[in-house]
C-alpha cells in the first residue's frame, strides 16, 4: 500500500490551493466581463424586452453572489443607477429645447430597473414634476413613462414604511406630497385630453369648435 510522504502531502495541498486560487481569479475575471457587458448593453439599448433581460441578469448577479462577486456586483449596480440619474437630470433640465428623445430612452430604463427594486430618485422628483406640468407640449409616450416613474417611486415609499419597525413623520409627510402630486398631475393629463377627445368629436360634427384647453 502506498503512502504519500509529508512531502507529497505538502505538495498536493499547495497545489489544490493555486488551482482553487486560479479557478476563483478566472471565474471573477469572467463575472467582471459579464456584469460590465451587461451595463453596456443596458446603455445601448432602449427594447424593453432587452432592457427587462438586462435587469435581471444584474439583479441575480447582486443577489445571488456572495464574498468579492457581491461586493462587484453591488458597486456596478450603484454605479449603473449613478449614470443613469444623472443622464436624466441632464435631460430633464434640457426639456425646453424640445429634445424628448433622451427623457423617453432613459424613463424606459429607469422604469425598468425601478420595476423589480426601489431606486432613488429623489434628486430627479422636482424636474420631473416640471417636465410633466408641460404635457401639453411632450409627446403622450414620454409622459406616460414619467407618471409610471412616479407611480413606482410611491409604491416603494409606502412598501418602506411598511415593513420599517420605526415610521418618521417626515416619511408619511413626503410619501404624502408624492402621492398627491402624482394624482393632481395624472388627473391634469387626463382630463386634458378628455377635453381634446371632445373638440376633436365636435369639430368632426361641424357642431362647434372649443378650446381644449
Amino acid at each position: 500500500m502506498d503512502h504519500n510522504s509529508p512531502t507529497d502531502s505538502w505538495n498536493i495541498s499547495v497545489n489544490s490551493y493555486h488551482l482553487n486560487t486560479y479557478i476563483f481569479f478566472f471565474s471573477f475575471h469572467i463575472f467582471q466581463t459579464l456584469l460590465q457587458l451587461m451595463k453596456e448593453t443596458f446603455f445601448k439599448h432602449d427594447d424593453k424586452d432587452a432592457l427587462r433581460s438586462c435587469v435581471k441578469a444584474i439583479n441575480n448577479c447582486t443577489t445571488r453572489s456572495q464574498g468579492k462577486l457581491h461586493g462587484f456586483a453591488q458597486n456596478e449596480l450603484k454605479e449603473l443607477e449613478v449614470e443613469l440619474i444623472s443622464k436624466l437630470d441632464i435631460a430633464l433640465k434640457e426639456v425646453a429645447d424640445y429634445n424628448v428623445e433622451s427623457i423617453l430612452v432613459n424613463m424606459k430604463r429607469l422604469y425598468k430597473l425601478q420595476f423589480p427594486r426601489a431606486v432613488p430618485v429623489e434628486t430627479l422628483y422636482a424636474n420631473i414634476i416640471v417636465v410633466v406640468k408641460k404635457f401639453q407640449n411632450i409627446d403622450d409616450e414620454v409622459v406616460g413613462f414619467l407618471l409610471l416613474n412616479m407611480y413606482l417611486d410611491v409604491y416603494w415609499c409606502l412598501n418602506q414604511i411598511m415593513h420599517d419597525n420605526d415610521v418618521f413623520e417626515a416619511s408619511l409627510s413626503s410619501l404624502t406630497l408624492k402621492r398627491n402630486t402624482m394624482f393632481d398631475e395624472l388627473g391634469h393629463f387626463l382630463q386634458f385630453h378628455l377635453k381634446l377627445k371632445e373638440w376633436e368629436f365636435l369639430e368632426a360634427s361641424g357642431v362647434g369648435i372649443m378650446d381644449p384647453v
